[in-house]
């Protein structure tokens, strides 16, 4: 008998906090007990809005095409912009009631026959969740913006924010138990995005953050003790760390080596974008200082981030571009485009400030993404480490002082890419031990895999049959992949759409 799944998310948790919880939280220890766990890789930069529909997905960020949470016109990235099949559309092909709760970068809910999504309410205050009629569960649930609001409006403390976000988590909790009293689910999706805002404000705080674990962990051992019968994951969509005391003007440090060129000089474009940083409001001055993303062609078809006013992106050999990489001018470089792709990876990686380095990895963007969208990944794809902030654009000098975060975030993770994996159940190996490196392509195909329902062909995930015990019945099976068709997948869900409304 097919055992069911339960994915409970913890946003944004490191690794490495796996063994401070072993050391300090006793509730911890106990599920620790009966595991087996990895270092879950995030992508590259391990955010939340691309880190989510890759694992939804089982496919790179080449393929979903999601590289930030706007689009290239500053949209709200919408989760039907990518064509692939996610988790739902599969579960609810085969007919598996399953809940996506206190979800994030879901927008807009998708309307299936057998899923329910309730939102978190991280970018609005309004209750949002499909079916609408369960929206009478969701009289008192909390919205994730209170909490950045309770920072930035009321000028909260760290310890005020902790206590909030166990409230908010516990009353979500509540809210969860009153659901799941009512309906018989085979899947489950449990996100917990509150974490993420922890660290944001209080990753300073090792006591509170401590603190705030012990809590969490009470209350996620009462979601497993509700769910015994269930095969159980716990991952994070990416890891933390603390906000980068050293800004890194990558722009400059290309323009010292000759590969960027401005139209203006440098030193009199600095001074005018300085300006604009210091005295006007951030929206104001991005309109002022960066360019207009009108060209729709332009932008559809790759990954040429033309942002500053002062850069002549025409002249220039390379130049930063995504935030998180460096694409190279092909029509300027012709067939030197390997060879100064190569300088540049060799220069990047032994680059230090104050004995530091700057990077820990420089990667060619083939070498960790692939798909449709390749052509939208810069050239060159950057991982900083811990102490160093990657800045676009003029700037007197190459390294600086980090200013102060517009939001007050202590804590970061554009590039913490070690979240963590824990498994354990009926079919789950119960030894307690650590498996390596994982992918977050990994999860998606592995949950069909123990409802037997075949995997896409194209995923890029693999099923982690490591993990499976012996004896279990999923174990001893093979996984099943087909051929699904974007096209028909796209036409499907439509034809039951219409169903659904009545239509036809």
């Amino acid at each position: 008998m097919v055992k069911n799944v339960l994915v409970i998310g913890l946003d944004g948790v490191p690794f490495k906090l796996i063994n401070v919880w072993k050391n300090r939280i006793p509730i911890f220890r106990k599920i620790f007990s009966r595991c087996v766990y990895a270092i879950f890789k995030s992508t590259i930069p391990s955010q939340t809005s691309i880190a989510l529909p890759s694992l939804f997905t089982g496919k790179n960020p080449g393929k979903t095409g999601v590289f930030d949470f706007v689009d290239d016109f500053e949209n709200l990235v919408r989760i039907d912009s990518i064509k692939h099949p996610k988790l739902w559309d599969i579960l609810d092909s085969y007919n598996i009631k399953s809940l996506f709760y206190n979800t994030r970068i879901i927008y807009p809910l998708p309307k299936t026959n057998n899923c329910v999504f309730i939102d978190s309410g991280l970018f609005s205050r309004i209750t949002l969740c499909e079916p609408k009629k369960y929206a009478k569960y969701l009289g008192n649930f909390p919205k994730e913006c209170e909490l950045i609001e309770l920072k930035l409006k009321k000028g909260a403390s760290q310890e005020e924010i902790a206590n909030k976000v166990i409230e908010f988590i516990e009353c979500k909790y509540d809210i969860f138990k009153n659901i799941i009293l009512e309906e018989n689910f085979e899947f489950i999706l449990y996100w917990i995005g509150e974490t993420d805002i922890l660290h944001h404000y209080c990753w300073d705080n090792d006591n509170l953050i401590l603190k705030a674990y012990s809590k969490i962990w009470s209350l996620v051992n009462k979601i497993i003790e509700d769910f015994e019968d269930w095969n159980i994951f716990i991952v994070s969509d990416h890891g933390a760390e603390r906000r980068p005391s050293v800004n890194f003007y990558i722009d400059k440090w290309l323009a010292s080596k000759g590969y960027l060129k401005m139209k203006t000089n440098m030193y009199i474009f600095s001074v005018l974008y300085l300006i604009a940083r210091k005295v006007l409001p951030f929206e104001i001055r991005n309109r002022l200082v960066k360019r207009n993303r009108k060209d729709r062609k332009e932008y559809s078809k790759n990954t040429n981030m033309k942002r500053f006013h002062g850069i002549d992106y025409e002249k220039s050999m390379a130049y930063y571009s995504r935030n998180w990489g460096i694409s190279i001018n092909r029509e300027l470089v012709g067939s030197e485009y390997e060879k100064l792709r190569q300088k540049l990876i060799s220069d990047l990686k032994s680059l230090e400030y104050k004995g530091k380095k700057v990077f820990r990895e420089v990667l060619k963007r083939e070498e960790i993404y692939n798909g449709e969208y390749i052509s939208k990944v810069p050239d060159i794809v950057l991982r900083a480490s811990e102490d160093f902030q990657l800045k676009p654009g003029p700037s007197f000098k190459i390294f600086g002082k980090s200013e102060k975060d517009r939001y007050g975030y202590v804590g970061s993770h554009n590039w913490a890419r070690d979240g963590i994996f824990i498994a354990f159940g009926p079919d789950i190996k119960d030894d307690g031990k650590f498996i390596g490196e994982i992918q977050i392509y990994d999860l998606m195909p592995t949950i069909l895999h123990v409802y037997g329902i075949p995997i896409p062909d194209d995923v890029d995930g693999r099923v982690l049959t490591e993990i499976f015990s012996e004896r279990s019945e999923i174990h001893q099976r093979k996984p099943l992949y087909t051929k699904i068709s974007r096209e028909k997948t796209i036409i499907s869900a439509k034809i039951k759409e219409l169903k659904r409304l009545g239509k036809i």
